[in-house]
């Protein structure tokens, strides 16, 4: 179904496309085994199979006519291109190799299943507990994480703590010594006052 506003997982199809395979097989196996033992053996298993292989096939052909080969191939490119995505942030990252990323990407039933922190320790490198102030950061930007808005929003998190960005910021604006992230880059700005602190 072709819903607006709705997130699926990627693997959504792919899973059906297996669940239709064992569905087919195990249904062939039920036709064959009645047949063969329904006749007394007077049917031969090479007759019994071509009899259960039409049945199977005109029950199921219906069944995977369902599925569009487009959104099968969108799916397969969405998720090729997350893994894409993935390998380059290990390179950056150094916490992950690439079959991690390839275990994340298409390992699991679908993208909403959640692992602890043991398993996460068998993926990276290295794992931590969210202190506070990430947890709460974290809450913070839910919200963008989650839902699409109608403006750009990006916001400059400090590699090092303590430093202040008010002189960088001016009219709503932030300025930056990157060249490399204002190029070609036409993403609104935003700042965030808490008790008349940006934060």
């Amino acid at each position: 179904t072709d819903e607006i506003g709705k997130r699926r997982s990627g693997l959504l199809l792919r899973t059906a496309f297996s669940g239709l395979r064992l569905e087919t097989r195990y249904l062939y196996e039920e036709l064959m085994l009645a047949i063969k033992v329904g006749s007394g053996g007077s049917v031969s298993f090479d007759t019994a199979s071509k009899i259960a292989s039409q049945i199977a096939a005109q029950v199921m052909v219906p069944v995977y006519g369902q599925v569009s080969p487009e959104a099968f191939g969108n799916d397969l490119r969405d998720l090729n291109v997350a893994e894409e995505y993935g390998n380059r942030l290990i390179e950056i990252g150094q916490n992950a190799k690439q079959k991690s990323v390839h275990e994340l990407v298409n390992a699991y039933p679908s993208h909403d299943f959640m692992i602890d922190r043991r398993e996460a320790r068998k993926l990276f490198k290295n794992v931590e507990v969210p202190d506070g102030e990430l947890s709460l950061l974290t809450v913070k930007l839910s919200e963008f994480a989650y839902w699409p808005h109608s403006s750009k929003f990006v916001l400059r998190l400090d590699k090092h703590k303590g430093v202040e960005h008010s002189d960088a910021i001016q009219d709503g604006k932030e300025a930056t010594s990157d060249p490399e992230l204002d190029d070609g880059c036409e993403s609104t700005r935003a700042s965030h006052k808490k008790d008349g602190k940006r934060v």
